[in-house]
């Protein structure tokens, strides 16, 4: 047993060394431990540190700016709002015309604020007071205000129109022209145009309308071609001999003002800019019988409203 025991703690030279050297290497640190635990901490107060003094600047700044808006800061007091008795009267009594006057103006004139208002919705559904005694019918109305307030009414009403008097037309009719009567076209206006039998304020307008934006008749059965108009009216029309019509730059206006006239199109404004981009300023409507968008029908119509 005794030599089990030393075999098992048996060192070698080499081993008791090493044993030593580790027992001496934990020895020293731990001194060194206990050392520097026992000596006094350095916190850096001794250092001037100037980002850090800044930084406790800054924040004694903010900590100051702090509790003066705190200070500052507005406290409402809460209080409790004064209600007004709707069913009071605030103001002497003074003449007042309940047909007229408003909700602010009747309360003035001694009227408590609830029957006020109920007078205003009174005359607001269409109700009318002819008669001072009328007010007793309002809501909210009791025997004692009328009493008091009665005397200071006044009613201003315009005098009823008698509906037993002969009617009379608010409008004259027009006179219309005799079978037979031919105006020029392109200078009558709608009071002229509304003498012809047939013709009343809702075509003559149309007619108009038109002519303004054909540039005026070169025809008188152009007057046909005004939409909803019943066909025959031409039979009253004639244009004057030498009558120009207004014309339209066919090489300078926008395909705006071009589609704008009656006998063009978007599409076949449309076509002019195209042509006029590609081939220059047209110098005879012959050379737009080569698009599809143009006829022959189409090219005469317009021909006396084109200028080059």
């Amino acid at each position: 047993m005794g030599n089990l025991w030393r075999n098992y703690f048996y060192y070698t030279k080499q081993d008791k060394l090493g044993l030593l050297a580790i027992a001496a290497i934990i020895i020293i640190s731990l001194a060194t431990t206990l050392l520097l635990r026992s000596c006094p901490r350095d916190n850096g107060a001794g250092r001037h540190d100037p980002t850090l003094a800044r930084y406790q600047q800054f924040r004694e700044e903010l900590r100051r700016n702090d509790s003066i808006m705190r200070s500052r800061r507005f406290k409402p007091r809460w209080q409790p709002r004064a209600r007004q008795d709707w069913h009071k009267a605030i103001a002497p009594p003074s003449p007042f015309d309940p047909n007229a006057d408003d909700s602010a103006m009747l309360v003035n004139s001694g009227f408590t604020p609830y029957v006020a208002r109920n007078i205003v919705r009174y005359r607001a559904h269409g109700g009318q007071f002819r008669k001072a005694e009328d007010l007793a019918k309002i809501y909210g109305m009791d025997s004692a205000m009328f009493a008091k307030l009665r005397p200071y009414a006044i009613i201003d009403l315009p005098e009823r129109i008698d509906t037993t008097q002969e009617f009379v037309p608010m409008y004259k009719p027009v006179e219309k022209y005799p079978e037979g009567t031919v105006i020029d076209i392109n200078e009558a206006d709608t009071t002229a145009l509304m003498k012809i039998p047939g013709i009343g304020r809702g075509y003559s307008r149309m007619i108009t309308a038109y002519r303004a934006r054909l540039g005026g008749f070169v025809s008188a059965s152009q007057v046909n071609e005004v939409e909803n108009l019943p066909k025959g009216f031409d039979k009253w029309f004639s244009v004057a001999p030498g009558f120009v019509p207004r014309k339209i730059n066919i090489n300078r206006a926008s395909i705006e003002k071009l589609r704008a006239h009656p006998y063009l199109n978007f599409y076949k404004a449309r076509a002019i800019i195209e042509y006029r981009k590609k081939y220059g300023d047209l110098r005879s409507l012959k050379q737009l019988e080569m698009l599809e968008e143009f006829d022959d029908g189409t090219l005469d119509r317009i021909a006396p409203y084109i200028e080059f």
